[in-house]
C-alpha cells in the first residue's frame, strides 16, 4: 500500500540521506531495494492476517502449515539483516554520488527480534 511505502521511506531512507527523490542517481539501484525490503519488514506480522468485519482473522491455505515462532523469528531476522546491509550500501552510494548524508558518522547495528520485542537499532 502507498502508506506502507511512505512509512518505509520515512523510517529506512530519510534518516540516512537527504533529498531521496526518485530522480536521484542512486534511486533505482539502492533506494528502491531499501524501500522494498523495508515494506516487507514493516508488514511482516500482517502478511497472514486480515482485518474484516469479523475482526482480525488468520488467512490459511488448504494444506498450508503455520510456521513456528522460531521459524518466523529467523525469517524476520533475515529480512532485517538484509535491510541493514541494503541501507549501508545505499548510504555508501549516496556518499559516492556527493549526496548529503543526514549523519556522517552513521553506525549500523544488527536488529533482531525476540517474540515481538525489537533489540538493537539500525
Amino acid at each position: 500500500m502507498d502508506a506502507d511505502i511512505t512509512v518505509a521511506v520515512k523510517k529506512f531512507v530519510a534518516p540516512y540521506i537527504v533529498d531521496t527523490s526518485d530522480s536521484s542517481a542512486i534511486y533505482d539501484d539502492y533506494v528502491k531495494p531499501v524501500i522494498s525490503i523495508g515494506v516487507a519488514v514493516l508488514i511482516f506480522d500482517r502478511i497472514a492476517a486480515e482485518i474484516s468485519d469479523r475482526g482480525i482473522v488468520q488467512m490459511v491455505n488448504t494444506g498450508a502449515s503455520t510456521p513456528s515462532d522460531e521459524s518466523k523469528k529467523m525469517t524476520k531476522d533475515s529480512y532485517n539483516e538484509l535491510l541493514r546491509v541494503l541501507i549501508e550500501l545505499m548510504v555508501e552510494a549516496a556518499e559516492e554520488e556527493g549526496m548529503e548524508l543526514v549523519d556522517d558518522d552513521i553506525e549500523y547495528n544488527r536488529v533482531s527480534f525476540t517474540g515481538t520485542t525489537k533489540q538493537g537499532v539500525l
